[in-house]
């Protein structure tokens, strides 16, 4: 199954890293496994390793590239840039390039591209192309809301068999002067650059509109998703793998349909040395979960949504918050998978109760409602202040990693371990008694924490040191 690595965007208020879903399952649907990457900055030994396990590049949408990188000066109507996915965008497409990787650019995504080959950018269609039409329409993403018109003898052409027809259209800037090696594929009616590729033939593609929202009802669509797909190779060459591949489950918004997690995991598994990807949520699809833990060397369950409690056999009580079905089994199926394969496994918060669950343990669905209040465990509002303490079990793996009786840890969970999963033993609990901390006994690493280390690994040590020590145990592929 080809390997197509799919670059977020970031959402600056919250730190976390964020993609649509529609991409996800557009490349899914074409028989691809779409791994989000993450955000690094300046940490090129980290994508010279991704770039080695990769089978195609997928540039995605998103914010305004800064267009000092174009050699202009930012106009008040440019939004403001993210330095730290510019510079990744730039370096993993220019790479992408010189080792003839296909790469598949996605509105922002065609920008890049753009960009990476020396071309320029309109900053803002409506100020410097004031005759032509409405591009941006928010509201009405997966509607087809203005004309293009496919150029013939193009790949766009022969993959889509499009002559004229109308996109979705969601962008304020566009395609100006072309960069090096690139023609135009497509056009608006009003002039404007909505589509590009190589002009050596190679499957270099980028398009301005949002074929991934299109693509689940327009063939058309969903034909450059397989065409990209197809393009990719059937099998790589020995991928030489240094750093070890953590796949980490991704929380999901029912409201916007994207999936996200929060930059500290991915920070404090890089700082440990190891390669973090998020993995796509996708329904049902025991094929793919099977080629992602495939590709593993270590999987972590991440906090998130209440675990749904049909999955641990009761019914939903009132105070049971916000559920995520579809990650659940997700969830579920995966971590069985790396406990059978013996698989590495560090669970924080949402995860460490998943884990007890696929052991067959049950969950408090409120700890205030159903255990008892003497000790607030719910402090949303100091993610990263260490609000109560939790006395460390002698003996344990845990108490191993920090050489610690006594951790101070943050608290961001109302729900928590009932009755404890089969072969799981308690680690660490809290002055009120709840568990705090769970882990496997044997040689494989399977270990539980109802805090959320991440969130401390930048300057609390023995949080760190739990990553380290995950990280350590992964064997890594070669």
């Amino acid at each position: 199954m080809r390997f197509i690595g799919i670059t977020p965007s970031q959402q600056e208020d919250t730190g976390r890293i964020t993609i649509s879903q529609q991409f996800l399952e557009a490349v899914a649907r074409a028989g691809g496994l779409p791994i989000l990457l993450p955000l690094w900055g300046d940490a090129a030994p980290q994508w010279e390793e991704m770039l080695s396990r990769m089978d195609g590049l997928l540039l995605s949408g998103g914010g305004d590239i800064d267009p000092a990188l174009f050699g202009e000066e930012m106009m008040p109507q440019s939004n403001p840039p993210s330095p730290l996915r510019d510079a990744e965008e730039l370096y993993l497409c220019r790479r992408a390039l010189s080792m003839n990787m296909p790469i598949l650019g996605v509105c922002r995504g065609a920008q890049v591209l753009n960009v990476a080959l020396g071309g320029t950018i309109y900053q803002d269609i409506p100020t410097q192309c004031p005759a032509a039409s409405n591009h941006r329409f928010p509201q009405q993403p997966a509607e087809k809301v203005h004309p293009v018109r496919v150029l013939p003898g193009t790949l766009l052409s022969a993959i889509t068999g499009m002559g004229e027809d109308a996109v979705n259209s969601l962008h304020h800037q566009s395609l100006k002067a072309l960069g090096q090696g690139l023609r135009i594929n497509a056009l608006a009616q009003d002039g404007i650059i909505e589509g590009v590729e190589a002009a050596d033939g190679r499957f270099i593609l980028g398009l301005q509109w949002h074929p991934e929202i299109l693509s689940a009802v327009h063939p058309e669509a969903q034909a450059v998703f397989d065409a990209f797909i197809r393009a990719c190779p059937e099998t790589k060459p020995e991928r030489i793998c240094a750093m070890r591949l953590i796949g980490l489950t991704p929380s999901v918004d029912d409201k916007t349909g994207r999936i996200t997690v929060n930059q500290d995991y991915l920070d404090a598994v890089c700082r440990a040395g190891a390669l973090p990807v998020l993995l796509p949520l996708l329904a049902d699809a025991p094929a793919q979960w099977d080629a992602m833990i495939d590709q593993l060397d270590g999987l972590l369950l991440t906090g998130g949504a209440d675990v749904c409690p049909e999955t641990y056999g009761e019914e939903k009580l009132p105070l049971c918050g916000e559920t995520a079905p579809l990650r659940d089994r997700q969830e579920f199926y995966l971590c069985r998978k790396a406990l059978e394969r013996h698989l590495p496994i560090l669970a924080i918060c949402r995860g460490h109760q998943m884990l007890n669950c696929v052991l067959g343990g049950t969950l408090y669905q409120d700890i205030a409602a159903q255990y008892k209040d003497e000790l607030r465990h719910p402090c949303y509002e100091v993610p990263r202040d260490q609000v109560h303490s939790v006395a460390v079990e002698k003996g344990s793996r845990l108490h191993q990693i920090t050489g610690l009786d006594t951790l101070h840890v943050n608290s961001r969970h109302h729900q928590a371990i009932c009755r404890l999963g089969q072969g799981l033993v308690v680690t660490a609990r809290a002055n009120d008694g709840l568990i705090e901390g769970v882990e496997l006994p044997g040689p494989d690493f399977v270990v539980g924490v109802q805090w959320h280390p991440e969130s401390l690994s930048d300057y609390v040590p023995d949080a760190q040191a739990l990553f380290n020590a995950f990280v350590n145990a992964c064997g890594g592929k070669a």
